[in-house]
């Protein structure tokens, strides 16, 4: 049982530091968009995963704030909605990429008055 603790243990400590390791490479709009990329395969990559709870944190702070509403979005939408502001506003992917992010959701889900 010990063994089992301990390999868990050492399994969420290397994706928390992997983790980590992504958040710190998130700081434009170019990583933004690389990290949030489609893959080719069609499969669900770790970068995605990342990506997509990058976004949604940011989405959920943001709606906290009353900036957003995304009471009806999943996180692909969001991810969609993303990928598509970054593909159309390429002269901005060297801004910081939470403000992207923010841009992008802002135009798509605008609060409710």
């Amino acid at each position: 049982m010990r063994h089992l603790i301990a390999t868990a243990l050492l399994f969420v400590s290397a994706y928390a530091a992997q983790a980590q390791h992504n958040a710190a490479d998130m700081r434009n709009g170019n990583d933004l968009q690389e990290m949030c990329a489609r893959p080719a395969s069609g499969a669900i990559s770790e970068p995605n995963l990342f990506c997509s709870g990058y976004i949604r944190g940011i989405a959920d702070v943001t709606q906290d704030e009353g900036f957003i509403d995304i009471s009806t979005a999943t996180n692909g939408k969001l991810m969609d909605v993303v990928r598509k502001y970054l593909a159309d506003h390429p002269e901005h992917l060297k801004g910081s990429a939470s403000n992207l992010v923010v841009m992008a959701l802002m135009d798509v889900f605008p609060a409710k008055n």
